[in-house]
Formats: C-alpha cells, sequence, structure tokens
C-alpha cells in the first residue's frame, strides 16, 4: 500500500519499475557459438519470504531438452498430451548451475552490495541442483519447430520456413516470419470459409 502511495504522490519507488530492472545475456563458454544464459534481476516477493527480495532469474535460453505434444484420444475435441521435457538434457540442469553461480557472483559484487542486496534468501548453499529441479519451468516462450514441404504431411510450405529455435524470446522472430509471409506469398494464402456460398 505504501508504496502504491508513494508511486501516486512522486512516480519513484517500486511501482516505477517496470519489475525485471537489468538483464545480461551471457556466454559461460567464450568459445560457444551463441548464448546459453540470461539472467534477469527483478524484485518481488516471495511465498517463502514475508519481504520484498530481489531476485536473479536464470534461463536458459538455447535448451537441448526437447518436449513432446501427442494425441490424448483419438476425440479430435479432447485436448493433446503436451510434454515439455524439462530437463531431460542433463547439459541443461548444468547450464542452469552454471547460470546459478553467475547470479550469485553478480549479487556479491561491491555495486549489488552498495544497492543493499544482502544475503541469499532462496535455494542456499547446497541446495542448486535440488532447486532447479524442483522449480524449473518455462520463461513463457515455449518455441518448435515443424515439417516442410509441399506434401500432404507438410504444415508449411517452403515459402514460410520455420528456423531453428531463437535464443531467446521467439516473439520477434515470429511476428518477422509471419510479416514475411503475408509480403511474400499472399496467391499461397488460402482459408476454408465458415459458411457455403448463399448463406448470407
Amino acid at each position: 500500500m505504501r508504496g502504491a502511495i508513494r508511486y501516486a504522490l512522486s512516480r519513484r519507488g517500486l511501482f516505477a519499475s517496470n519489475v525485471a530492472d537489468a538483464a545480461a545475456i551471457v556466454r559461460l563458454d567464450a568459445a560457444g557459438e551463441i548464448p546459453n544464459v540470461r539472467v534477469v534481476c527483478r524484485w518481488r516477493v516471495l511465498p517463502e519470504h514475508s519481504a520484498w527480495v530481489v531476485d536473479f532469474e536464470v534461463v536458459a535460453i538455447d535448451p537441448a531438452s526437447r518436449g513432446r505434444v501427442t494425441l490424448g484420444s483419438a476425440d479430435p475435441m479432447r485436448p493433446a498430451r503436451i510434454d515439455p521435457g524439462y530437463l531431460t538434457a542433463p547439459a541443461d540442469a548444468d547450464v542452469l548451475r552454471r547460470g546459478v553461480d553467475l547470479a550469485r557472483a553478480i549479487a556479491a559484487t561491491a555495486a549489488c552490495r552498495a544497492a543493499r542486496i544482502g544475503a541469499e534468501v532462496l535455494p542456499g548453499a547446497g541446495r542448486t541442483v535440488a532447486h532447479i529441479r524442483e522449480r524449473a519451468d518455462t520463461a513463457f516462450h515455449p518455441v518448435g519447430t515443424c515439417r516442410l514441404g509441399e506434401d500432404a504431411d507438410a504444415v508449411a510450405d517452403p515459402w514460410l520456413r520455420v528456423p531453428s529455435p531463437v535464443a531467446g524470446n521467439a516473439q520477434a522472430a515470429v511476428l518477422a516470419i509471419v510479416e514475411r509471409a503475408a509480403d511474400s506469398a499472399p496467391s499461397r494464402l488460402s482459408f476454408r470459409p465458415t459458411s457455403r456460398p448463399g448463406d448470407h
């Protein structure tokens, strides 16, 4: 309540933040071709803690794990079975562990201490791997691939190629693909009518 009042009066304080105030996209290995970890610094309230905390969210942005979407039944109205396959590739848990170590190193810097970032609340020493296994989930940008070609089993034709998953948030890449498809292939797009001619 106090934070809301302060923002209303001065436009300052926690409510003036976009919550995720800083982020770093990092290659954990200098020889790596693309970054593999994103560390986002944000503030929030944890169910396990009574006060505001500074949270370092560690994201594996080029995971090796792959999930599956399969039919739930022969009934097309039944939902599909979705198995995200989190951490099924052992390398992903290791990347996240190293990312947590990096976040701890950032939190221990003089600049973070001067910003009043104090002792670690969660997960605590010795709990890194277990914490990752218990808490890891999606960061709201799940992506995948689909079959390409011109046969009956192809999802997209050659004019709308689906890239390999991007290392980071997928929205910009998806919008770019859709805009390119709309600009370059209007004659190849067709839709099934929702009604027959003469119904209106």
